[in-house]
């Protein structure tokens, strides 16, 4: 099975692709591109559609909802004796659309590559240094969801959300200084062992016939989303 799955280059198209279409995409083909997105992932890495069940990317998207519905343009309808703006809704629907489909599409390709992958891959188009930082940047994630549990455990048990304002602000900092503190700690660790990304070894990624498959796949994604 190994050897039926893309290389890092497959993976790396499959990220720019998602993030292109996230981006350029109508409104209106992207529930067509998270249906492409799932079947994509099911192919090539199915551990990278866990992202699914994280409750915390569909809270991300009723807060997107929330936002629109409340936020933006006039309140002109009402449901359930709640006044919100139905234009704004469907803003917000877009929004939260949108953030799902680009999760999903680097969560498929961070779950396929270690940071070893992202390291040779990026090396081998003359960028190490970047590839180091995204591969610290990927494998962050999990490490930054315990962080904020974390961090809003510890204010919850000072009853600090009675202040909602105010514990948001300790919220924030909290994880972020924490983010970065534990990303300095990788750089440091990879300082002590003489690793240098600017001179590490740049072996070639050799390319596999799935790649092949998965840029053909792409392609006719595309063709169908944008023009049919």
């Amino acid at each position: 099975m190994r050897a039926a799955r893309p290389s890092p280059w497959g993976y790396l198209a499959l990220a720019l692709w998602s993030m292109a279409a996230t981006t350029l995409l109508p409104a209106g083909r992207l529930p067509a591109l998270l249906a492409l997105l799932v079947l994509l992932g099911a192919w090539t890495h199915p551990s990278g559609l866990r992202l699914l069940r994280d409750g915390r990317v569909w809270l991300l998207a009723g807060v997107a909802l929330a936002i629109g519905a409340f936020w933006l343009g006039e309140r002109d309808a009402m449901a359930w004796g709640v006044r919100y703006s139905a234009a704004g809704l469907r803003q917000g629907a877009l929004m939260g659309a949108r953030a799902v489909a680009l999760l999903l599409g680097l969560s498929i390709s961070a779950a396929a590559l270690s940071a070893s992958g992202w390291t040779r891959v990026l090396a081998a188009m003359g960028a190490p240094g970047l590839g180091f930082a995204l591969s610290v940047a990927f494998n962050l994630l999990p490490t930054l969801g315990r962080l904020s549990e974390n961090a809003y455990q510890s204010i919850r048990l000072r009853s600090g959300w009675r202040r909602p304002l105010r514990a948001m602000r300790l919220y924030v900092v909290t994880i972020t200084t924490n983010a970065l503190g534990y990303g300095d700690e990788i750089v440091r660790a990879a300082a002590s062992r003489a690793f240098d990304p600017a001179t590490a070894p740049r072996a070639p990624v050799p390319w596999h016939a799935a790649d092949g498959w998965l840029l053909g796949a792409l392609l006719a994604a595309s063709a169908a989303l944008w023009l049919l």
